[in-house]
């Protein structure tokens, strides 16, 4: 994998940090629903390098653009995202 367990480990923190002001328990279940989801279907070997790696190592935030920079691109990349990183 090429990657660290530390890295790995802080990447996971970073995850728990992004959400540590959801006080709505209805939130707080859904979020958990989904990382269990995750982790067993880690477990099970059903995701691909590719999955885990960009689960837990792409950041997210992209940086914001203007409409013409979307243009200028001739592609709107905010509209959809990959599943896979490509590593």
């Amino acid at each position: 994998m090429g990657v660290s367990p530390a890295h790995v480990r802080h990447s996971i923190r970073q995850k728990f940090d992004d959400f540590q002001f959801a006080y709505d328990p209805r939130q707080v279940d859904v979020m958990l629903l989904k990382w269990r989801q995750d982790y067993q279907e880690t477990m099970n070997c059903w995701k691909q390098v590719d999955h885990v790696m960009g689960i837990l190592l792409v950041d997210p935030v992209r940086k914001e653009r203007t409409f013409l920079e979307k243009f200028y691109e001739g592609r709107d990349e905010d509209a959809s995202r990959p599943a896979a990183t490509g590593v």
